[in-house]
Order: structure tokens, then sequence, then C-alpha cells
């Protein structure tokens, strides 16, 4: 099986989700776990999830790994192992803690268990952020400064046409947008057959209409915010060079062709749980076949027994 490694794409949520409030204050109860698969030849789903994460990790498998260090983050938050390894997906085995809410899931891991267990994980980690720290403020201090200047410019604002929050058209050519921060509505075909190759989007976009980003033969990888809640019919279909995308647990159903004719897409991974108690499987599962259009080579990052293609590490 080819190993596709997703470490950019995760590394990118940094950069592409700006103001996005933190996912990690939601937790679940340990009672839920009857829901969800594991191998009960271990004692309990936390040393079967940490297996998994770990092994899979070390296999070059990082997206699938997040999915095991989630659940444990979710079901355990008191452990670190869970806050421990999501940030070891974000920052590509802890080279570079620069990532969307770093300090958060810091104060995470520095308010668990690590001390009691006696591992010097946790520590390590820790003495790495305080040392980068420095930089890293003054490298979020600047992006922050050129992205405030670029919305206040009143002529890159022109170029988006857009009435009672919702964004009806872009008509600039940048390689880069950013939402205005009055959108809360990308509306159908919205960027449609524009050459933007990258979206920064922010936590006032509750919703990606119909067609919004088709033909966007430039798009190379595309985050979508938690706080988007509905995804139009065809969102990104035909974006040739779409190679990678994040899609947000918030979306309970996939739209139909979503990715229809994205020939290059080879991981889509999720920010959350696909399943929800207010949907029965069988429905998550073709709502996914139908996202995938005419894609034979999508790879889902989800869990075992919601397998969409082949393509799934084991």
């Amino acid at each position: 099986m080819k190993k596709i490694l997703i470490l950019p794409l995760l590394i990118s949520i940094c950069f592409c989700l700006i103001g996005e409030p933190s996912r990690y204050g939601k937790t679940y109860d340990q009672s839920q776990l009857k829901y969800y698969y594991w191998d009960r030849s271990y004692t309990s789903y936390y040393f079967y999830a940490e297996y998994r994460a770990d092994s899979l990790y070390k296999a070059g498998f990082p997206e699938n790994a997040f999915y095991y260090y989630r659940s444990l983050a979710y079901f355990y938050p008191l452990s670190y192992k869970g806050w421990w390894g999501i940030i070891r997906c974000f920052s590509g085995d802890f080279e570079n803690l620069d990532f969307q809410d770093s300090e958060i899931l810091i104060e995470k891991l520095r308010n668990s268990n690590y001390k009691e267990v006696g591992l010097n994980e946790g520590i390590n980690v820790l003495e790495l952020w305080e040392k980068q720290l420095p930089s890293i403020t003054k490298a979020r201090e600047e992006r922050a400064a050129a992205e405030k200047r670029k919305r206040s410019d009143n002529l890159y604002n022109m170029k988006f046409v857009r009435h009672d929050g919702i964004l009806e058209q872009y008509n600039g050519s940048d390689s880069e947008v950013i939402i205005p921060l009055d959108v809360t509505v990308i509306g159908p075909a919205a960027f449609r057959n524009t050459s933007v190759s990258r979206i920064v989007f922010h936590e006032n976009v509750m919703e990606i209409g119909k067609d919004a980003f088709a033909n966007c033969g430039s798009l190379k990888s595309i985050v979508i915010p938690d706080t988007v809640k509905i995804i139009g019919e065809g969102a990104f279909r035909q974006c040739m060079n779409l190679e990678s995308a994040v899609i947000p647990g918030s979306i309970e159903i996939l739209p139909n062709n979503l990715f229809q004719g994205c020939s290059r897409l080879s991981s889509v991974g999720t920010t959350g749980f696909w399943w929800d108690e207010a949907h029965t499987r069988h429905k998550t599962v073709q709502s996914r076949r139908r996202a995938a259009g005419t894609i034979l080579e999508l790879r889902i990052t989800t869990p075992p027994d919601f397998n969409v293609s082949k393509k799934v590490s084991p």
C-alpha cells in the first residue's frame, strides 16, 4: 500500500483557519464508546487506541494516527497521550510547534497526568514549547499584521461582490484569497473557474454553496473550518489539481459529488468524528460514497467500520 503523508496538510491548518475558535473544548462520555469499534482483546478502548495511534504514526500514516490520538483526547481528557499525540501529528514529530491552537494543546498537555505516569514525553514537549515560543510569537504577529492590512485594503475588498453576508461572486485574480470578515455564506459558484490556489477562512463562515469552488484548477488543498455546517452539492467538483482536503465533523451529511472529477485527490481527512447519533450508519456511509463521485482512489480517514474505499489504511 502506498503511504500518503498528510503532514503538510495538518500543519497548513495553522494558516488556513484564521481566528477559528478552538475545537478542543469538547469531550465525550466514555459510555458512548459502545458505538465505536475496537478490538476487545485489549482491556480497554484506551489501550487499543494508544496502540493504533502509535503504530500508525510510526508506519507513516499520521492522518490515521491523528484520528486515534483525537479520540483519546475526547474520551480521556485528563490523560496526556491524546494531547501529546495531536501535537505530534501537527508539528511533524515535534519539529515545529507553530500551528493552529498549539498554545491550547500545550495547556491541555500541561494539565494532564504526564507527571503522574512518570514519563519524559510530556516534559520534553513542554520544554521545546518554551524554547520555540519567542519565534512562534513573532511569526504569528507578522502574519496577523499582513492579513489585517490585506483585509483593510479597499481595492482588495472591491473584488468581492457580497450582500447581507453572502459572498455572491469573486472578481479577483489573486492566488491567495482571504475571505472578508462580514461573509457568513459563500454563495453558489462564487469562486467557480477562478485561479485561486489557497483560501483563508474565518470563524464567521457557516455555509459553502453549490459549486462554490468548482473548476478551480489551481486549488491544491482545502481546509474547511469547524464553523461550517452546510456544504452544497459539487462544491469542489472538477478541481483537477486538488490533492487533499479536511472536512469538519460539523458536516453531518456530505453532499452529492462533492469532489467529482478531482482526479488527483488522494486524501480526505476530518477534524472531528463523522458519527452522529441522529443518523444511522447506513446513511452516513452512503453520503460519503456519493461525495466521492466517480473517484475510485479516494482515501478517507475514518473509523474502521466506516471505510469508504479500498485505500483506507488498516
